[in-house]
């Protein structure tokens, strides 16, 4: 993240919805736009499209739903 790489990370699958209201989907892969280490959150976003915003959880509910990170140079 210091480097200024890209991150992509993804879900893992099972049965439901990850939450409730549907924001994240079973086995995709989401990019990382921002880690809060003082909050405890990170903030991913859905690349089917900007429509979809970002959706922020707690380092917990990230730990929960997705299974793995994936490091791209962005230079």
């Amino acid at each position: 993240w210091e480097r200024g790489d890209a991150i992509t990370t993804g879900t893992g699958t099972g049965s439901g919805p990850l939450f409730t209201n549907g924001t994240l989907v079973q086995s995709h892969e989401y990019w990382v736009t921002h880690v809060d280490r003082q909050a405890g959150t990170v903030t991913v976003r859905n690349p089917w499209g900007w429509g979809r915003g970002e959706i922020t959880m707690s380092l917990q509910d990230y730990r929960s739903h997705f299974i793995g990170m994936t490091t791209n140079p962005a230079r």
